[in-house]
């Protein structure tokens, strides 16, 4: 027994540190992910179901027709997609068959759930500015994820799925943060964004387990901040990092900025040849043009 005598705590030392009233709304959201009853927002179902009929080989250019043209608003960004630097190729794309034909219909399913996704996740009002340059940012990352795939001998959708999603965490908490009742004070970008970048990937993981996304995409964005390990299944998440800091490179960087310069052994990693990765960063610089 001890007579009570605590003079050897710190009463200071004791105590929480005090947050502020924007700290602690962030903190609030973030636990709402984790809460088992939490409703992830509804990722375009016309675009999963375009991705899916696309991989099937038999598929019929009707089939994919008759899905795309259920959301016209993004036939039109397809379309505008399709006359890119990046895809373009030979004469002008006038229509949706020949945007199936130029861009075949792998591509077609990725482009169209880039654009939906892009038009339909990346909003929080008052975070505008910021959100751009994360939609920005995420739509980089996916081209050139689909780039160094393809360079490495990873399956590309996957690739591109896990790159366009791997901030998606910080995106769907920044929505969350915002949907509050009138008249509640939001916190600025620059208090809450220290605290969501701390659970994004976990946060990104939960929400591409709630979509029932293929196993390597979620591994990939709970991974991309992991340094990587032996297992094969490591090996997207490698693929990921890269394509994250070569957009950061190019200037489609996230608004906190990080890394500016791509680890030569993140290259190394992949079996990327030095004559090789002169190759992929111009592919990439073209690939993000209008993203």
């Amino acid at each position: 027994m001890n007579g009570g005598d605590d003079s050897n705590d710190d009463p200071a030392e004791l105590q929480p540190e005090p947050q502020t009233p924007g700290q602690a709304m962030v903190r609030n959201v973030v636990a709402q992910f984790r809460r088992p009853d939490f409703k992830p927002p509804v990722l375009p179902a016309t675009a999963i179901e375009l991705l899916e009929l696309s991989r099937k080989p038999d598929v019929t250019f009707a089939a994919v027709r008759v899905v795309v043209e259920r959301d016209p608003v993004i036939v039109a960004r397809v379309l505008q997609l399709a006359q890119s630097s990046y895809y373009a190729r030979g004469a002008k794309v006038k229509t949706l068959h020949d945007a199936m034909l130029r861009l075949g219909l792998v591509t077609l399913g990725q482009v169209f759930f880039e654009a939906s996704v892009a038009s339909r996740l990346f909003r929080a009002q008052g975070y505008d500015n910021e959100m751009e340059m994360l939609r920005r940012h995420s739509v980089a990352t996916g081209r050139i994820a689909r780039i160094l795939a393809r360079r490495c001998s990873v399956p590309d959708e996957n690739a591109f799925l896990a790159g366009i999603l791997h901030d998606i965490g910080l995106a769907a908490a920044m929505i969350v943060i915002v949907s509050v009742p009138r008249g509640t004070v939001v916190p600025s970008f620059a208090e809450a964004f220290p605290l969501i970048v701390e659970a994004h990937t976990t946060i990104g993981e939960q929400l591409c387990r709630a979509w029932k996304l293929p196993d390597p995409v979620i591994a990939a964005v709970a991974g991309h901040h992991t340094p990587p390990g032996a297992a094969s299944s490591e090996r997207l998440s490698r693929v990921i990092q890269l394509a994250d800091d070569i957009s950061t490179k190019l200037g489609a960087g996230l608004p906190h900025g990080g890394r500016t310069e791509p680890d030569p052994d993140q290259f190394a990693a992949l079996g990327i040849a030095p004559a090789m990765q002169v190759v992929i960063m111009a592919e990439a610089k073209l690939s993000i043009e209008g993203a």
